[in-house]
């Protein structure tokens, strides 16, 4: 399937930025907007673009070329009369699409999450339909006046427009909000060959008129991330929803709480750099490193700093990798090796400072036990992954036992708290009897949903 991104507009409201650039070439966090939009496309499984061009086309010709770099295909279309409205955009395209190809439409100014895309071209659509995602909530509208807003009933759109209803009128002229993400077959350049003359050939006036002819169907995609940008002072706006939306379902309570705050700051300012995720994680690695070093000289007070230092930048490398669409299954592997090598230095110097202090067999169990339930807490969520193929999310499984720290940002907040407080062996402790009791839970909790047999 393709998507047709519209990407020909002057951007006017974005002066003086787009004076000598497009507005699709404005970078957000690191990459351009165009670029977002064909990388979140390509990680929903879209690899074939259409992009409509217009002012300053060939910048963007130059910079995007066939799209080998970025691993899709792309072509181009020609809007001369690009001053005018976005439904000229779309029909300059007609041609580089086959006859009853159905196609993805997507806006040049449009930040989205990969699985709104996702789950639009999963639905089935008619030749002779289009489907509108659509979103009920208020939270990713920056400017309400300037949204379109969409009256739907029984899953059709019935009405469409800026100019539907204010704010205090929700629910009743209308109940949506457009997101410009359409999923969309020929019947769309039909419609706007029939928009009459007298109005702007806008694409909300095609939309209006596959709405009367009950021919566009919605998408509820609301409570995932999406954002219009439609002036300068919105990037501000998208940096920090595309930050906040970096926050995982599997987050512990202090990476949530605490870390996420820290590490997004890093992110923001790492994610315009060259740097590299997997160099990140080997940053954190050798950050652990110094953690244990420093307990194991007796300077335990900067051992526990180094050691919450490294669960903030654990979750950096991850965020670059995310932001800047450079995920992949070794850069976890790696992260994921470094983080229980790294946890093994920080746990062993713990317990070797702990055993100057106090001689004996002892504490060295204690150790022990702290170390092992470190990898039990790794070992049961990745076994839970492993058999059913979607990650282990404590919400879900553990009720209150949820907020009972065992994950690799709880075990370094209590490594912390023992190094400030010079408490290592009671944190060594407090380790071993949380992480052990929380695998415990867990074989038990865990048994209805995994008692199923193996064929």
């Amino acid at each position: 399937m393709k998507a047709l991104i519209i990407a020909a507009g002057d951007g006017g409201r974005f002066r003086p930025l787009t004076n000598d650039t497009p507005k699709a070439l404005i970078p957000v966090l690191g990459l351009s907007l165009l670029e977002r939009i064909i990388l979140t496309s390509k990680k929903a499984g879209i690899k074939d673009f259409v992009v409509i061009l217009g002012y300053k086309g060939e910048m963007i010709k130059d910079k995007f070329a066939s799209g080998g770099k970025y691993g899709v295909k792309i072509s181009y279309a020609e809007n001369p009369a690009w001053r005018k409205e976005n439904g000229l955009s779309v029909l300059a395209a007609e041609n580089l699409l086959e006859q009853d190809e159905n196609f993805v439409l997507l806006m040049g100014d449009h930040l989205f999450d990969y699985r709104i895309l996702k789950t639009l071209i999963s639905q089935k659509l008619g030749k002779d339909e289009c489907i509108l995602c659509i979103d009920r909530g208020l939270d990713n509208v920056v400017d309400f006046n300037d949204v379109t807003k969409v009256k739907v009933e029984d899953g059709y759109v019935k009405a469409i427009g800026k100019e539907l209803g204010k704010q205090d009128q929700y629910q009743k002229d209308f109940n949506a909000f457009d997101t410009g993400i359409f999923l969309c077959s020929v019947c769309i350049f039909d419609a706007l060959k029939k928009v009459d003359k007298n109005y702007r050939l806008n694409l909300t006036e095609g939309i209006r008129i596959l709405a009367e002819q009950g021919k566009m169907r919605t998408l509820d995609v609301s409570g995932n991330f999406w954002l219009d940008l439609d002036t300068a002072s919105d990037l501000s706006v998208a940096e920090k929803r595309l930050l906040k939306s970096l926050t995982k379902s599997t987050d512990g309570l202090i990476s949530r709480h605490i870390n996420r705050k820290i590490s997004t700051i890093l992110s923001r300012l790492l994610v315009k750099t060259r740097i590299k995720p997997n160099t990140l994680s080997l940053i954190n690695f050798f950050t652990a490193i110094i953690s244990g070093v420093l307990f194991g000289l007796g300077h335990v007070f900067w051992g526990g700093i180094f050691a919450q230092l490294t669960s903030v930048l654990d979750g950096v490398d991850g965020e670059i990798a995310r932001l800047k669409f450079r995920e992949s299954k070794y850069g976890g592997f790696l992260d994921s090796i470094l983080d229980r090598y790294g946890d093994l230095v920080i746990i062993f110097f713990m317990t070797l400072y702990c055993s100057h202090q106090t001689p004996g067999i002892f504490v060295w169990m204690v150790g022990f036990l702290a170390l092992a339930g470190s990898y039990m807490s790794m070992l049961n969520k990745g076994k839970f992954a492993a058999l059913t193929h979607k990650e282990y999310i404590p919400h879900e499984f553990e009720g209150w036992l949820e907020y009972i720290p065992d994950g690799r940002d709880g075990k370094l907040f209590i490594i912390m708290l023992g190094g400030i407080f010079n408490q290592v062996f009671l944190a060594l402790i407090v380790l071993a009897v949380l992480t052990h009791f929380k695998a415990a839970t867990r074989l038990i909790n865990l048994r209805p949903t995994l008692k199923e047999k193996i064929a």
